[in-house]
């Protein structure tokens, strides 16, 4: 494979811009969300089109140079970015257009589902989509693509009815049911490496605009009971019942005000006084069963939370990779 850190070359047909080491806004453009990821690509091409994506995978392919996609830049493995290969971001191709009448929109790659919810939610529909507004559309929808309204309507991958496709050779493709079914069935949950989806047609739902979300905290001793209720209560709730359980470990110095239980600090915070310990915990509520009421979504999470007396390291977060990767 190429290595084009001495090499200078360029995208012919690319109509974006191209960002190398040195240039203003580079560094920037190859930051993502996982800090831990320091890669330096040997140019970024930020895409306008299929036409500059096709730019991008053939000059890649031709001189044999690493080629990576950025779509919204979560994937905790950094697979957005490369060293010493092409980067073609598609930040700059988030278009999301949406036909209320036939319930489908059209949302180019680099997308990410804030634009896409918000878009939709104007004519009272959604699709499952991230739980983070600011995830990318692709690496989401092509590693199947779970988010709160699963339960009701599927994966986001079960509700992509078409995609448009650069292949490794090059060429643009539709895939769906009746055009390039292997490569439709592939997408849709496969994971990367397929091909650069450059668009995404999803089918919509009525959702809203009023539902039940929120999120429940309860102390980590009652994890254990927690935990078996819910797994009890999911199994028979209606499909309009969507949720989860996440564990955390929030900060809760002495120093602050107040710790995430709302506990004003002491010098024998938390094993004695935090609301967070065992006493107060057995104390607590039993979780109680959500009543959803009419056709709306009762979706959230319940958080068990555990208080501690020094702040937690920084550690990389798990995400759903940002788009797909052409190899």
């Amino acid at each position: 494979m190429a290595d084009v850190r001495t090499m200078e070359f360029e995208l012919p047909g690319f109509g974006g811009e191209l960002l190398r080491p040195g240039d203003p806004g580079y560094d920037d453009a190859r930051t993502v969300f996982n800090g831990m990821i320091d890669r330096r690509p040997a140019v970024i091409a930020r895409c306008t089109s299929a036409d500059d994506v096709a730019a991008a995978v053939n000059v890649a392919r031709e001189q044999d140079i690493a080629l990576s996609i950025y779509g919204g830049g979560h994937g905790v493995n950094g697979s957005a970015v490369v060293d010493a290969g092409i980067c073609a971001d598609l930040r700059t191709m988030n278009r999301v257009d949406v036909d209320p009448d036939q319930r489908i929109a059209r949302v180019e790659g680099g997308a990410k589902w804030g634009a896409i919810d918000a878009s939709t939610q104007e004519h009272g529909l959604a699709v499952t989509g991230g739980r983070m507004s600011d995830t990318g559309i692709g690496g989401l929808a092509l590693g199947s693509g779970s988010g709160w309204l699963e339960r009701k309507f599927g994966f986001a991958c079960d509700n992509l009815v078409k995609a448009e496709v650069v292949t490794a050779d090059g060429r643009q493709v539709i895939a769906s049911e009746d055009e390039n079914a292997d490569l439709y069935w592939g997408l849709r949950g496969g994971g990367g490496n397929f091909g650069v989806v450059t668009a995404f047609h999803l089918r919509l739902h009525p959702v809203g605009p009023i539902l039940l979300a929120g999120q429940l905290m309860y102390p980590a001793p009652m994890a254990g009971d927690l935990l078996r209720f819910y797994r009890d209560f999911i199994v028979s709730a209606p499909d309009e019942v969507c949720g989860g359980i996440a564990f955390i470990t929030p900060s809760c110095p002495t120093r602050r005000s107040t710790c995430s239980s709302g506990t004003p600090p002491s010098p024998s915070h938390p094993s004695a006084r935090c609301s967070c310990s065992p006493e107060a915990a057995r104390s607590a509520a039993s979780p109680r069963t959500p009543r959803p009421s009419g056709s709306g979504t009762l979706s959230g999470t319940c958080t068990i939370s555990r208080c501690g007396t020094t702040r937690p390291k920084p550690t990389a977060t798990s995400r759903i990779r940002a788009s797909s990767r052409a190899r």
